[in-house]
């Protein structure tokens, strides 16, 4: 009889630990449903637009700055996503200007395992102010605000906005909310890079003027030498004659005219003598040994053109266009050209301002 009692009491303990059971679990479920209602409707009250800014200041004034900052072939040496996977493939195209990667509508395209695909694209330029958009693979689209402001000595600062908006859903608010602080991260790593970079400029680039960047097609040049007094009188009339020989030998060789005359340099000799070079651009190379007129031909390319006031050392020229050409990342290929701006009338002084080209390798 005992026995028995004792079974059925068991039995009701067991049926009320079941119980009891039963309800924990029911109420924890209603509590985790509960959790993830309100989780799911605070995500939906969370903006899904969001706008993150990070500022550095930069040791070169804001035209360096500008210059680098839209050269997409150098965003690899500063893109904070690029560091964090340096497998990623990466392009920059060109855009409106003629050097590739650089400038108001070029292009920057990365490939990578972890990151997807995506591009950005320089869609607004000027002196302060430069806009990307970035296109992702899933289709989303960001905006990257820069806008440079001018400090003492020579400095500036300058200040980076993202702005972004999640596609609807109920995680995006809690995913805009936790991407701000990570790209405050990306961003400040990304900016101090940029300043490195910077660093690395030459202070000589931003004592000369902004460069003419031009495409050459193949461009010849017939020129003759001659000899005058230091006179500009005595060189104007030795250009002129100069002038009339190079269009004779023109005609007579079958060439076509393609442009203006330039003097390319002058300098001076013994006795108050002065020996230039005048030239002609022509349809095609030639040489003619006999007349001593020779073919000078440019190969199809870049040319970087300058123009100085205050070089009167053709040394100094040199440098600075030599860190013009350090400042915009390309590569001269020839010799230093200088080219006269105008011609000096009789009587009158050589102008001031002197001209230097380079041909470059982008």
């Amino acid at each position: 009889m005992i026995g028995i009692l004792a079974h059925f009491s068991g039995a009701k303990h067991t049926k009320t630990a079941r119980g009891e059971l039963t309800r924990f679990l029911s109420q924890l479920l209603i509590g985790i449903l509960a959790l993830c209602v309100a989780t799911a409707l605070i995500g939906f009250a969370l903006p899904r637009r969001i706008s993150v800014s990070s500022e550095q200041d930069l040791p070169r004034p804001t035209s360096i700055a500008r210059i680098v900052l839209e050269d997409l072939t150098r965003f690899d040496a500063w893109s904070p996503w690029r560091a964090q996977d340096p497998a990623m493939a990466t392009q920059a195209t060109s855009g409106e200007t003629p050097l590739p990667g650089r400038g108001l509508g070029s292009v920057y395209t990365y490939a990578s395992d972890s990151m997807g695909r995506g591009s950005f694209t320089i869609v607004q330029s000027d002196a302060s102010r430069s806009q990307w958009r970035v296109d992702l693979e899933d289709g989303r689209a960001l905006t990257f605000d820069f806008t440079l402001t001018a400090l003492n000595e020579g400095q500036s600062r300058i200040n980076w906005t993202i702005a972004a908006a999640f596609p609807p859903g109920a995680l995006s608010g809690w995913a805009a909310l936790l991407s701000q602080q990570r790209l405050r991260r990306d961003m400040a790593a990304g900016l101090n890079a940029f300043e490195a970079l910077l660093e690395a400029i030459p202070v000589d680039a931003s004592t000369g003027p902004p460069p003419v960047f031009i495409e050459e097609q193949g461009a010849a040049w017939i020129y003759i030498d001659r000899e005058a007094l230091a006179r500009p009188s005595q060189i104007h009339s030795a250009t002129v004659v100069a002038r009339s020989i190079l269009l004779e030998r023109a005609g007579r060789l079958g060439l076509v005219r393609t442009g203006p005359f330039a003097r390319l340099w002058v300098e001076p000799e013994a006795d108050q003598r002065v020996r230039f070079r005048v030239a002609l651009p022509v349809s095609a190379p030639i040489a003619d040994s006999e007349t001593g007129i020779l073919g000078l031909t440019t190969p199809a390319g870049l040319v970087m053109r300058a123009d100085f006031d205050d070089v009167t050392d053709q040394s100094l020229a040199m440098q600075r266009l030599r860190a013009l050409a350090r400042l915009y990342n390309v590569t001269p290929t020839e010799p230093l050209v200088e080219l006269l701006l105008e011609e000096p009338t009789p009587g009158s002084a050589p102008a001031r301002t002197r001209r230097f080209a380079l041909s470059l390798q982008p």
